[in-house]
Order: C-alpha cells, then sequence, then structure tokens
C-alpha cells in the first residue's frame, strides 16, 4: 500500500503545467521506517507530522519535526525521512514561483495550517478552476507566508568523516553513562586532541555537547511515544530528573512535560 501510495504520488507531482495546481499535500499514515519522498524540480517543501516524530536528514543536518513544527525546504534541496515513531506524516509542496522566501528553516504550524493541510489532502488534489479549491488553496497560501521560526533548537549537525561516524556509532550503541572522550577517540582511532579538534571542526560542538544534544533530541522522541518525563529523563542517562529538567528546557526553551504524550 505505501508503495502504491508514492507511485501515486510521483505522478501527481509532476512539473506543473499552465492551469495546474501550485499547492499540493501529500500524506501518509506510516510505523517506524526510512522514507524518500517524491521530489520532483521545481517544488518547495513544507515536512509536518500530525501526530509522531520525523527525522529530516539533509545537507549534514539532522532535524527533528513533531507537531505544531514543521521544517522548510527550499526547491532543489534532497532530504530523506526517519519515521521514529508511528506518524501522520504530511508535506506540502509549494511551486517555486508563489513559494515565499522564508527566511528560518524550522517553522511553527499553526493549528489552523494543520487542520488546511488535513482539508486539502482529503480533497486529493486542488483544481484551480474551482472557486472552492481555489480558496483554500489561496488561504494556505497566506499562511505559508506568514510563517515564523520555531522556538528551541532540534537540530544536530552530523559528521562527515568516516573515522567520526565510525565514533557517533559506537556513542549511540547502548550505554550505561555518556561513553569517555578517550573511548570515542579510539572507536575513530585517533588521538583525543586530534578527535576532538576534528569533530568540533565537523559539528560545531565538542563531542561531550554532541551527546548530550543527541540523547536529548532522543528524550523528545521517547516522549513522543508516550514515556513519562521520568522515564524520558532515564532513558537518555540522566540520573536526576531535576537534572534532566533543566537541560531540556535549556536546550528546547520548554519542559519535557509538554512533550510528553502520557504528561
Amino acid at each position: 500500500m505505501r508503495d502504491t501510495a508514492l507511485a501515486r504520488s510521483r505522478h501527481e507531482l509532476s512539473p506543473i503545467r499552465h492551469g495546474e495546481s501550485s499547492l499540493r499535500v501529500y500524506g501518509l499514515d506510516l510505523g517506524a521506517t526510512h522514507l524518500v519522498p517524491p521530489q520532483p524540480p521545481g517544488w518547495a517543501h513544507l515536512v509536518t507530522v500530525r501526530t509522531g516524530v520525523v527525522a529530516v536528514r539533509s545537507a549534514g543536518r539532522q532535524t527533528l519535526v513533531t507537531p505544531g513544527r514543521g521544517l522548510w525546504i527550499q526547491p532543489g534541496v534532497s532530504y530523506a525521512l526517519d519515521l521514529r515513531t508511528r506518524c501522520r506524516l504530511r508535506i506540502l509542496y509549494i511551486a517555486a514561483e508563489i513559494a515565499p522566501a522564508l527566511d528560518c528553516n524550522a517553522v511553527t504550524v499553526t493549528p489552523l495550517l494543520e487542520e488546511l493541510l488535513e482539508r486539502a489532502m482529503r480533497r486529493g488534489y486542488l483544481d484551480p478552476t474551482q472557486p472552492r479549491d481555489r480558496r483554500l488553496a489561496d488561504v494556505i497560501h497566506d499562511e505559508i507566508v506568514v510563517l515564523h521560526a520555531a522556538s528551541g533548537d532540534h537540530a544536530l549537525v552530523m559528521p562527515h568523516d568516516p573515522a567520526l561516524c565510525a565514533a557517533v556509532e559506537y556513542a549511540r550503541g547502548p550505554h550505561e553513562a555518556l561513553p569517555t572522550i578517550a573511548a570515542l577517540a579510539r572507536a575513530a582511532h585517533l588521538s583525543v586532541r586530534t578527535f576532538e579538534r576534528h569533530f568540533k571542526n565537523e559539528t560545531g560542538l565538542s563531542p561531550r555537547a554532541w551527546l548530550r544534544r543527541a540523547r536529548l533530541l532522543d528524550a523528545l522522541v521517547v516522549l513522543a511515544a508516550g514515556a513519562s518525563v521520568t522515564e524520558a529523563g532515564l532513558a537518555c542517562g540522566y540520573a536526576s530528573l531535576s537534572a534532566f529538567i533543566a537541560a531540556y528546557r535549556a536546550a528546547f526553551g520548554t519542559t519535557p512535560g509538554r512533550a510528553s504524550v502520557s504528561g
């Protein structure tokens, strides 16, 4: 069924011609999986989820998209999706000639825009010759033009060097506590000093700061899956609940309780 939906979407999202719709919505409800959505030339994308968490991988960055947050992707920028939980994925395609020049990537998706995208998806195709569809497209475009930056940073810069990638793979394995820098350097077959320098040059963060951010992003996924705040804190290596809440607030500008399904 997923392959059928993808094939249909690739056909429907062929380059637009005169009189065709310049706004289209692609939606799937899927469990955790890897997905490369249709990316025809000439379209900007807004990646959103109604429920769940999806990691968008693009240009060496991994950015989490959660309900109420979207990722704006300019025309010509390729990306892939890792659905971390069961997701109701919604992607808005906007023809480049009407796409706004947003100065941010992570944006706040309002409840109104979410409902508009849902309605457009149910319509299947917005026919610009039909007044009802044209009005819906106009309202969606009005909402896109005024998108503003989302608070907090849900992105993580990924290293490119194979040696650093090996260290990251080791670090992301099952550990009761954060691995030592010496252990990461050994995994990369580098000296500690060389490893730390190369890692910061590629990611902008020290190895320790990168791992802390990665684990806090993992907490977002755990919370979205229904874990309690206490369970999420323990899952990302915090022995103290207060320390977890403080670190989470510092990273994302809100408390983990607001992201928890279970409250």
